[in-house]
């Protein structure tokens, strides 16, 4: 996970808009699943995807 994380920050120092979320002991795909934490997960991505358009606009 270390390298994500400087990924992150890395895009971030350069201006990037970019959402991280960090699940620990979770697969990459865990949000396909139906359990509490992959549930929450996919409601932040799709409220990640719901503001996309209002911030580029």
């Amino acid at each position: 996970m270390p390298d994500a994380r400087k990924f992150v920050e890395k895009a971030k120092s350069e201006g990037v808009d970019i959402h991280y979320i960090e699940a620990p002991k979770m697969v990459h795909i865990y949000p396909i699943f139906n359990f509490p934490e992959a549930l929450k997960a996919t409601e932040q991505i799709i409220d990640v995807l719901k503001e996309a358009p209002k911030a580029h606009s």
